[in-house]
């Protein structure tokens, strides 16, 4: 269903956002802080979320969505088998990410004041 440059125009569509790479792996950040991942070898994204959006994402789609296993899946960090998936259903969860790191941009400036 969704392929990688679709995946990755949908996410460059967010306003600020910043791409870099590491190996296969595109790296999308805003303000400084990664939210999304495209792996290329293994056409999956990964998506930092809330705990309730986490679980809501999950829920909908458990044979393509799963939280990253471990410590990492308890921060929010989520996979998503995009060649599996609808656009709407991963654009929206790419704008929840992408609010999430908005709102921990925000905590952390205002932990500092």
């Amino acid at each position: 269903m969704l392929q990688l440059d679709q995946a990755e125009t949908i996410i460059l569509k967010l306003n600020q956002v910043r791409s870099g790479r590491r190996n296969h792996i595109r790296t999308f950040r805003k303000g400084g802080r990664v939210f999304a991942t495209l792996n290329e070898k293994e056409h999956r994204s990964c998506l930092r979320l809330n705990p309730v959006d986490q679980d809501v994402f999950c829920r909908l789609n458990p044979e393509h969505v799963m939280r990253v296993p471990k410590k990492n899946g308890n921060y929010g960090w989520t996979l998503f088998m995009i060649q599996h998936l609808p656009k709407r259903f991963y654009a929206d969860a790419v704008r929840c990410a992408y609010e999430n790191i908005i709102s921990l941009s925000r905590k952390k400036s205002s932990a500092l004041l």
